[in-house]
């Protein structure tokens, strides 16, 4: 609808900190919630782990749909706000956000190397839906199914990497055979096949050699989503929901920092026995960090080991090779834990021993100072317990510092500091135009907007420049309207003009300030206009002054702006009521907006 904000992205305070302490190695979560605004806007979380363990939220996007091209902008903003790819990226299933995804990792991407991970709590969900009607009746049966399920889900061992597929056939076999008669098999199995070729992209002994600091769902997110339902209403303003996301982050780093302190204390006051190799990461890991390591120590002392013959030359270092091999054994078994159900088939609970490094029943692994086959190192920053255990039984008094994270790390403030300026030093990434044929509706949204940059450029030069260009920008849609795209009318003569010496306005956009666009009904920034409005509807602004005010468009990042000044926008004669009170709906009055959010918004 022309004149309406169609996507907004802001960034919270503190998350450039967060982010910067990781940077390629950041692993972000996305998920969208509806329900929150009075706008109808799905909500869009980014959310990361911090160094405490809790749950913050980087960035935050409003769409007004949840299109390809709406979540590739989303994801292009936060490039833009964090200038670095993140290591891992986790969604749900949604089919739009994954064409998004998919764009952006592509080779030659902004985000390739990125790799994207799918929430297994979602999966599960698609499981029980297309899987479970096919054992009505046989509760049993069921369970033994989603017992199998798990188990596969949940192998971490990169041993068994090239088994997977096998394993999954079998999975796929049992439930052909124990499946009740005249339930529709074929639709079952045509799932479990199609998420079978994706297990890269879910599957535990996949994904744990990537560094997640143990996160595997979006379950973190969606429980942020959950707690701001709990306490916002669908009529809640915009004003409302950046408040409450704001106080969310600023109550949710109190409550963790202050139990990191409190947790740091009990450790430094504790009579704790611990090894020499645990005991000398004291004061070196953070106190959250070093929790899990006793953790992961007190069960180092269930193991026995027995050394392996060394590997055959031209092995990979990923089995070790160049290292003394150890095989890893519980010296007591443990019996196979129990999948509990609920009496619809559904599970329980969704919390699993294997996600927090807890070994409840025999598993074998191969293991060297430096690497494990069970890849808990790998995914969570730090020490294993078979890793652990190898350094006390061989009287090692020393960890490898390549076996830590630097998110666990202790850091002071000053280095902090020096870290967020050079993570704002990165050059930002130029949004180029798809090469190759233009087929998608995203591939062409961004086409268009390269096209028209240069004309925003020059429109954002001058009142004059503005209306002439609004002027023009209406004739060439009528001519596409009206099937005449191949005839374009001819640019007008101030644009013609100022074509001359105009070039980029503001210097690149560094500390731009936002200035009003008289009649455009929002604002744009004077360091960099991203598009141009036609017929009222706003640009977007894309400077990196910082804008702490409200309004259709902002700038984001470092320098200083003025508040935001919304312009009224353009109603014709015999709506100019009804203008007035959309205006008012969508365009909140001026001034400051909550501390701690910095937006950019778009119509």
């Amino acid at each position: 609808m022309e004149g309406r904000t169609d996507r907004i992205f802001f960034v919270l305070d503190g998350a450039e900190e967060e982010y910067a302490k990781c940077k390629e190695h950041n692993v972000v979560m996305y998920d969208t919630s509806f329900g929150t605004n009075s706008f109808g806007m799905p909500l869009g979380c980014f959310t990361t782990v911090s160094e405490t363990g809790q749950t913050v939220i980087l960035a935050v996007s409003l769409l007004r749909s949840e299109k390809e091209y709406m979540f590739q902008w989303a994801f292009e903003k936060f490039h833009e706000a964090f200038r670095v790819r993140p290591g891992s990226f986790f969604t749900d299933g949604d089919l739009s956000m994954i064409k998004a995804l998919k764009n952006l990792c592509a080779p030659g991407g902004i985000w390739e190397g990125t790799l994207h991970f799918y929430c297994v709590f979602h999966l599960w969900k698609n499981m029980y839906k297309n899987v479970s009607p096919l054992f009505v009746g046989l509760k049993e049966k069921w369970r033994e199914v989603a017992t199998e399920f798990w188990r596969i889900t949940k192998d971490s061992d990169e041993r068994r990497i090239m088994e997977f597929q096998n394993e999954w056939k079998a999975l796929m076999k049992l439930v052909d055979e124990s499946a009740s008669k005249g339930a529709n098999v074929k639709a079952g199995l045509a799932w479990l096949e199609k998420w079978g070729g994706m297990a890269e992209q879910w599957a535990a002994r996949h994904m744990w050699g990537t560094l997640t600091y143990g996160v595997h769902s979006t379950q973190r997110s969606e429980a942020i989503h959950s707690a701001i339902k709990r306490w916002l209403h669908v009529s809640g303003t915009l004003e409302e929901l950046v408040t409450f996301l704001v106080q969310y982050n600023i109550e949710s780093r109190t409550k963790k920092e202050a139990k990191a302190v409190s947790l740091a204390l009990k450790q430094a006051t504790d009579a704790y026995t611990t090894m020499p190799v645990v005991e000398a990461m004291r004061g070196q890991i953070n106190a959250l960090a070093f929790e899990k390591l006793l953790g992961q120590a007190s069960q180092a002392l269930s193991y026995k080991c027995t050394k392996l013959p060394p590997l055959p030359g031209g092995a990979g270092a990923s089995e070790g090779a160049g290292e003394e091999r150890y095989l890893m054994q519980r010296i007591k078994s443990a019996p196979k834990p129990r999948l509990e159900l609920k009496a619809d088939g559904e599970m329980k609970k969704w919390e699993f021993a294997e996600d927090e490094g807890l070994e409840l029943c025999d598993t074998d692994r191969i293991t060297t100072f430096t690497w494990c086959s069970c890849q808990y190192t790998k995914s969570n920053g730090f020490p294993c317990r078979h890793i652990i255990s190898l350094h006390m039984l061989k009287q090692k008094f020393e960890f490898c510092p390549t076996l830590f994270a630097s998110k666990w790390l202790v850091i002071d403030d000053v280095q902090k500091f020096v870290m967020k300026n050079a993570l704002l030093e990165v050059p930002k990434a130029s949004r180029a135009a798809p090469s190759g044929p233009v087929t998608t509706q995203a591939d062409r949204f961004v086409s268009a907007q390269t096209a028209l940059r240069p004309l925003a450029d020059l429109m954002s030069v001058s009142d004059g420049n503005l209306r002439a260009g609004q002027a023009w920008a209406a004739q060439i849609v009528a001519s596409l309207q009206g099937g005449q795209g191949i005839t374009l009318p001819p640019p007008p003569p101030t644009l013609v003009a100022a074509m001359g010496g105009a070039g980029h306005v503001g210097g690149g956009g560094e500390g731009g300030a936002l200035v009003p666009v008289a009649g455009g009904g929002a604002l744009v920034s004077a360091g960099e206009a991203s598009a141009s409005a036609v017929g009222g509807v706003a640009p977007a602004g894309r400077g990196r002054g910082r804008g702490r005010g409200r309004g259709r468009a902002g700038g984001r990042g470092r320098g200083d702006a003025a508040p935001l000044v919304p312009v009224a926008n353009p109603a014709d004669d015999e709506s100019k009521k009804r203008g007035r009170k959309r205006s008012n709906r969508y365009t909140p009055p001026a001034g400051p907006t909550s501390k701690g959010a910095r937006s950019n918004a778009s119509g």
